[in-house]
């Protein structure tokens, strides 16, 4: 298949910009892979090109406008649409997908369908006001808006939605959508490169964590207000267990806007708290922790979940979007409920005190990981669920591909790089 895919944001080795897009990078690598071809429209950044090819992904990037503070961007429509237009010709395209629903750059699926005449898919990763939250009043109101209005009708428009959890069913049946060709599809893990099989001890020596420390690993954005990633709450629920338990170690691994609130809400336990910032070695962190604490007030499909289960720790974990989906309560990790200080120091407990059971624990989410979510495994799915739409085999013979080389437009030049 020849897959278009527009998303907001994607990794450009080429210009440093390799942390976001992440999952769209490494499932687009394995449809590749796998034989057929994919075509990503981005967002572009600055000091990003214009067009390349990134592991035989080939990359084209429009303008926008970035809303300050939350992450969020406001396409050139104009611009973008005519680049959707010109690519599916140009590549002969026979599946358009807008990643996601709450992003202003799938707003095209609601028209430009009538003009190319392509079966669409919209992935939808949270519903905000909805299912999804981010502890601001005012933002949370504006996203319960536009949910009940531009993101409905972009799910309305598709000819198929993709779900990355499966409690956005119930979500969709709140906000009043019912309609056929909705499937639940994860996202997947590369379980070579998150394993257990790295030098913990080396790891920790370099972070100067101790051998017999307990170690407790956040990662992820440092966002503000920090309430949305419930950061506040594991914060005291380890300054609650320090006094009886000195040998606790908490890691907060990533940054943002809201780390400096953060670390000063830990400066009277700073001797037990290190944060390192970004880091591209998240994999060999993991390996090391004892437990991944995951205390958000909303996730999607939360990719840090299943890294760290793929390197074989437990996951505590708030319940929320896709967590259910991806941890086996008691079995290979603990579900608690949000803004729960009490529940959070409950989990860490169990399994500190129980280090037989926290590794059997972990054991099991690798075997989980390893049978359920590799990135094969997801699109295998995916192409199931791609060529339902296209009413085609699942896989063509790769003789009917065109090789990577042979899209890149005529009308663009770029050069061919590798992801790290």
């Amino acid at each position: 298949m020849n897959i278009l895919t527009v998303i907001p944001w994607f990794p450009s080795p080429s210009s440093g910009y390799c942390l976001e897009g992440n999952f769209q990078y490494h499932q687009s690598k394995k449809l590749v892979e796998r034989g057929n071809n994919v075509i990503i429209l981005s967002i572009q950044k600055k000091g990003m090109p214009k067009y390349e090819i990134v592991d035989g992904i080939c990359v084209y990037r429009f303008p926008a406008y970035t809303v300050p503070m939350i992450r969020y961007f406001v396409p050139q429509l104009t611009k973008l649409n005519r680049l959707i237009e010109d690519t599916c010709k140009d590549y002969n395209v026979d599946l358009l997908e807008f990643f996601s629903s709450d992003f202003l750059t799938s707003i095209p699926i609601i028209y430009v369908k009538n003009k190319i005449k392509l079966p669409t898919v919209v992935v939808v990763n949270g519903l905000p006001g909805i299912s999804w939250f981010t502890g601001n009043r005012i933002v949370d109101s504006v996203g319960y808006l536009y949910t009940h209005t531009i993101g409905k009708k972009i799910i309305q428009s598709a000819d198929g939605v993709r779900l990355l959890h499966s409690g956005l069913y119930k979500d969709l049946q709140m906000l009043g959508v019912q309609r056929d060709n909705i499937k639940a599809i994860s996202q997947g893990v590369n379980t070579d490169t998150f394993s257990p099989y790295f030098d913990k001890l080396a790891v920790r020596s370099a972070l100067n964590i101790g051998e017999r420390d307990f170690l407790v690993l956040y990662v992820g954005r440092l966002v503000n207000p920090i309430k949305m990633k419930g950061t506040p709450f594991l914060i005291e629920a380890i300054k609650d267990l320090l006094p009886e338990n000195k040998n606790i170690k908490l890691l907060f691994v990533g940054d943002g806007n809201g780390r400096t609130k953060n670390e000063e809400l830990t400066l009277d336990i700073n001797s037990n708290v290190i944060f390192t910032g970004y880091r591209y070695d998240v994999n060999r962190v993991m390996s090391a922790a004892d437990v991944l604490v995951v205390p958000s007030l909303a996730e999607g499909c939360p990719a840090v979940v299943l890294e760290a289960s793929a390197c074989g720790i437990p996951v505590i974990a708030c319940r929320v979007g896709g967590v259910p989906d991806l941890i086996e309560d008691g079995k290979t990790g603990i579900i608690v409920n949000t803004e729960n200080v009490f529940d959070i120091k409950q989990a860490l407990l169990t399994l500190k005190d129980n280090p037989a059971s926290k590794m059997e624990m972990g054991k099991r989410a690798r075997q989980r990981m390893e049978s359920e979510f590799t990135w094969d495994k997801i699109c295998e799915k995916l192409e199931i669920f791609y060529s339902s739409l296209l009413n085609t085999p699942t896989v063509r013979s790769r003789d009917e591909v065109l090789p990577a080389s042979s899209l890149k437009s005529s009308k663009s030049q770029g050069n061919e790089v590798e992801a790290p």
